[in-house]
Formats: structure tokens, sequence, C-alpha cells
């Protein structure tokens, strides 16, 4: 048996008409109880049986009936489900530590070659699964086994072993590149630039994102030049110089002309703002140690140790400061007028 494995990605839609339909060709009808069975030119005597999970989808295609179940091994068990096994699967899972991980891996082994018989026979869950034991590797001469593959236990009805094969599949999107940008800019602002990185990131195709980004132009939820204005006021007010706005602009996917231009006119305030961030740091250093006039004049060695101390104090506090101006972005020039400032205090 091959059992055709397809890992989902996340905001994506897998249904299996489509998936079926892409990988081989098959249309896929449901009868009265919900199997699946295939349809179409090329499918008779083929059967199918499908699985599916959060982050998983897979199916069998044989020329014999097939049965198919897949569970996460890290699904959460509640030990209370265990009454629905046969009462000899419940003894075999009664001597291990209920709940625990050995428990849990144990009854979805069981778990899987049940639901696998079960679909094997086209019943589903109408079945009863209390009415039979999967323990002993076969059921009226069929065989149906589990195996661990990876983070997943499979269990099968028809065959005795499996080939898992990874398959890939371009499944669409749950919401268009429009509908998923609309998302986004719902939470907070973003340059043409940025969102369109976002939606690549996503998937979406460069066409596609290039045009919900032309859209959202249109509607006015995206005008680059106010945004630029807008992270420009914020990085003044939180201390930054204008050419480390002008960066951070620029990472944000703003072109240079206007990231220039947002950050140019925040240049004249740079040593103001520098300034404020220099006193704000000597306010929480505690202030610049001070020298009395008997120290500075030196007239005794304990003096000069006083002031030979507080001068080293002052160029460490000096230092912190440079540091977090430079941080800032602010040019050496700056960063020198305001030491120049603080010397004087």
């Amino acid at each position: 048996m091959r059992i055709h494995l397809i890992r989902k990605e996340k905001g994506k839609v897998y249904k299996s008409a489509d998936i079926v339909d892409a990988l081989f060709g098959y249309g896929l009808d449901h009868d009265d109880d919900r199997a699946p069975h295939l349809k179409g030119p090329g499918s008779e005597g083929f059967f199918i049986s499908i699985s599916d999970t959060v982050n998983y989808w897979a199916c069998c295609i044989e020329p014999h009936i097939v049965g198919l179940d897949m569970e996460e091994s890290s699904r959460r068990v509640k030990p209370a489900i265990a009454r629905k096994l046969h009462k000899a699967e419940q003894e075999y899972l009664s001597v291990l530590s209920e709940g625990g991980s050995e428990w849990t891996e144990e009854f979805l082994s069981i778990w899987t070659r049940k639901e696998a018989w079960s679909k094997y026979k086209g019943a589903g869950l109408s079945l009863g699964f209390s009415s039979f034991s999967v323990l002993d590797g076969s059921i009226e001469g069929v065989p149906v086994a589990s195996f661990t593959y990876k983070d997943l236990i499979f269990g099968i009805a028809g065959d005795k072993e499996a080939e898992v094969q990874r398959t890939e599949y371009d499944a669409p999107f749950a919401k268009s590149a429009l509908e998923y940008g609309a998302d986004l800019l719902d939470v907070r602002g973003y340059s043409s630039g940025e969102l369109r990185k976002k939606l690549e990131g996503r998937g979406y195709g460069p066409e596609e994102a290039a045009q919900a980004i032309e859209k959202f132009k249109e509607y006015g939820y995206i005008n680059d030049k106010e945004y630029a204005g807008s992270v420009a006021r914020k990085g003044s007010e939180s201390g930054k110089s204008s050419r480390r706005v002008e960066t951070e602009l620029k990472r944000k996917g703003l072109d240079a002309e206007t990231a220039r231009d947002a950050a140019e006119e925040l240049k004249e305030g740079d040593y103001e703002r520098a300034l404020a961030e220099a006193r704000k740091m000597l306010e929480k250093l505690g202030g610049l140690p001070s020298v009395s006039r008997e120290d500075d004049i030196g007239s005794t060695e304990e003096a000069r140790e006083r002031v030979r101390e507080a001068y080293a104090k002052r160029q460490k506090i000096y230092g912190k400061i440079s540091r977090r101006l430079s941080a800032l972005g602010y040019e050496a020039s700056v960063i020198y007028s305001v030491t120049e400032e603080l010397v004087r205090w």
C-alpha cells in the first residue's frame, strides 16, 4: 500500500476532491455513508481511503479495498475515551499508566487500526468500536496493522505494510492577498514595501501581491508619505536621531527618497533631542559626581584621590551617555557637543 502524505500549510485550503483531481486526475464522490469513491475515466477497479488531521492530509489508492487512518502523536487523548474500545483492548491498556505517553501511543495505535477497519468496511463509526478487537492483527482474515512515521501514527486495513510517500500539493489560500492584507492593515499600518514583503513571505505571488498593494493605495489604506511621517514622529518622540529614523524607514520598505524627506524634517532638532536623552540618563544615573573647591585645590593626598575618583566616575558616565546616543544614531559631532555641554554642568 502506498500512502500519499501532504503536509498542510497554514492559511491554505485542503479539499479532498480538489487534491485527488490535482494528484491523480480522478473525480471524487461519496456514498450514503460518506465513504469516498473514485469516479471518472480510468478509476474503474480502484479504491480510495482518505485521512485528515490538523496538519496533514493522506490517501491511498489501490486496486483492492483498503482502509486508512492517521493521527498525530501529539494529539491529546482523554482516558475516558478508552471505554469505547473492545474489552480486550481496555485490558491491554490497563497495565499502562493511564494518560501517560506510552498509554497514549498504544491507544492511538489501536484507535487508528479500528478506524482503518471501519473505513475498509465502509461503515465509519457506526460499526461500533466496542464490538471488535484489532489486537490479533487481522479481522475476518483481513490484515489490520499500525505503524509510526515521524510524528504520525497510521492504521491500515487490507495490507500488512505501507510505504509513505511525501507529496507536494499547491493548495489555494483560504483568503486572497487582498483579504489577508486587509487583515494585517486592521492591526497596524504598513508601507507598501513592507506589506508586499509580508504577502510574498506568506506565499502569495509577486503579481498578486502587487495588485493588492495597488488596490490598497487606491482605497487610501496605504500612503507611504503619511506612513513615513508617522514613523518619523514616533522615532523622534523616543529620542532617535534623524539618521536612525531614516535607516528604520528604509528597513520598513520605504524608498530612499521618501525616507530621506521624512527624516530631513527632524534633522534640525537632533542636538536638542540628544541633549534631552543625555539629561534623562544623568537623572537615572544619579547625576554627575561633584567635586568641592577644597578638593579641587588638592591640599592633601586624600583630597586629590577624591578628585581622581570623581573625574573617573564622570568619564564612565560620559561613556555610557555617548554609547547610548550612538545607539540612537547620533553623529559623532552631535555626541561631542552634548558631552561638552555636560562638562560645563
